[in-house]
């Protein structure tokens, strides 16, 4: 059995045409290709940051992209229109001839090339065009466009970190604005009663008008609680994820404190306290309905004892009652 040889770079160029051509690219990748006339194979290391190709096409040569490691974005037009794939660890696209594609690599990503096909050197056109329409695209643009031919877009830690701080960030503010926003539609609430009952109008409020803004503002409190549920439950996902993908110190002592004592939480209280409100502005809307004059009695207590005149009605009849007086000291005379 003949035992193995070494071939050189120069006997494998001149013997067999086939040469190397290694290159670090503008855009930060490294390529290492292994060339003939009637195709090819080029291994490419993406730079340090996720970085777009050039656009082109081939006349005659199919470009078939394997993913080893990461994942690649895969950019083309069809009827005119630009298609986005991302492509993941062992999956694999190609290119057809005359068709304008581009090529995305994130971070420490890794593929293989395959070129088949004749005129390696020369077939090879740009096309500025679909440069300018994919190259203006982030990471997380892209991501957000692609058709995943495995259904599950992949998305490196620090891009899916920073879409989970952007997250958790806009639930945070969201969770202490909604709280303000009903907050100040309770204060107008309260100034409304307020104003009733200090003027004394209690009385010729009518009763379906009570219940009915009772009624409203058990559903403004209601809604208030199950927005905040519903943001807390996803800003609670948020914070695991976060914990799980970097690790901070803040987010594991929060996740652990909140999973003992939720009560703890900004979101509990809010909720606690809406639930609250909510409950107690149905009951009210509720028994004015069913008996008005209870409620109306506890909101817009009397002013005077019961077989006695309102305030303004005594204050009519004790100054009718002074006018009279003179009339009655002349007469007796």
């Amino acid at each position: 059995m003949a035992a193995k040889k070494s071939i050189s770079t120069r006997s494998a160029r001149d013997n067999y045409g086939i040469y190397t051509d290694h290159e670090l690219m503008p855009n930060g990748e490294a390529r290492f290709r292994l060339l003939a006339q009637e195709g090819g194979y080029i291994r490419t290391i993406a730079s340090e940051a996720g970085k777009w190709q050039i656009a082109h096409k081939h006349k005659q040569l199919i470009e078939t992209y394997v993913v080893e490691s990461g994942w690649m974005g895969f950019a083309d037009l069809v009827d005119d229109q630009l298609r986005i794939r991302v492509i993941t660890v062992g999956g694999l696209v190609s290119s057809q001839p005359g068709e304008s594609h581009n090529v995305y690599l994130p971070a420490g990503a890794v593929i293989h090339t395959i070129k088949s096909g004749d005129g390696v050197e020369r077939d090879w056109d740009r096309d500025d065009s679909l440069t300018s329409l994919t190259n203006c695209l982030t990471e997380n643009a892209l991501v957000a466009a692609a058709v995943s031919f495995r259904q599950d877009v992949p998305v490196d830690n620090n891009t899916k970190l920073s879409s989970m701080m952007d997250h958790y960030q806009n639930l945070d503010r969201l969770i202490w604005s909604v709280p303000t926003f009903f907050a100040s539609g309770a204060t107008i609430l309260v100034g409304f009663f307020a104003s009733i009952a200090t003027r004394g109008i209690g009385d010729k409020t009518s009763p379906t008008l009570l219940a009915t803004v009772f009624l409203f503002a058990a559903l403004l409190f209601f809604l208030s609680f199950f927005s905040i549920h519903r943001m807390s439950k996803w800003h609670a996902i948020a914070a695991q994820e976060i914990e799980q993908l970097a690790g901070y110190e803040y987010f594991k002592k929060r996740n652990a404190k909140i999973g003992k004592k939720p009560w703890h939480s900004a979101h509990f209280v809010f909720k606690s306290v809406f639930a609250f409100l909510s409950c107690a502005c149905a009951t009210m809307g509720v028994v004015e309905i069913l008996a008005p004059q209870r409620l109306n009695g506890i909101i817009f207590p009397a002013r005077f004892e019961v077989g006695e005149l309102p305030k303004r009605e005594r204050s009519s009849a004790a100054a009718e009652e002074k006018a009279s007086k003179p009339s009655i000291l002349r007469s007796s005379r």
